[in-house]
């Protein structure tokens, strides 16, 4: 299993294809995304436009990117889980 974090890769749609050249016949591609339209990546955008150090070099994705790079990529998406089940400001 090959795991990325999205949000931090200069080139995702190239780093995918990388990802479906390295893994083994059978093998899993796991990502790690904050949806950008969710309650978090709105939160992640705002600390991002106001120059956090960490944030500010992130890039978030909608849920259909994703899929769509994966589509692009040779990947099916069998399924997806959501962690992050608090807001923000708790």
């Amino acid at each position: 299993m090959l795991i990325l974090c999205r949000s931090f890769l200069e080139s995702p749609e190239k780093t995918v294809w990388e990802a479906r050249r390295v893994l083994q016949a059978g093998g899993h591609l796991a990502l790690c995304i904050v949806p950008r339209e969710s309650n978090w990546g709105k939160e992640y955008m705002k600390k991002a436009k106001a120059g956090h150090v960490f944030y500010s070099h992130a890039h978030f994705y909608t849920v259909q990117e994703i899929e769509a790079m994966l589509e692009n990529g040779s990947f099916e998406t069998v399924s997806m889980k959501a962690t992050l089940g608090y807001p923000p400001s708790s």
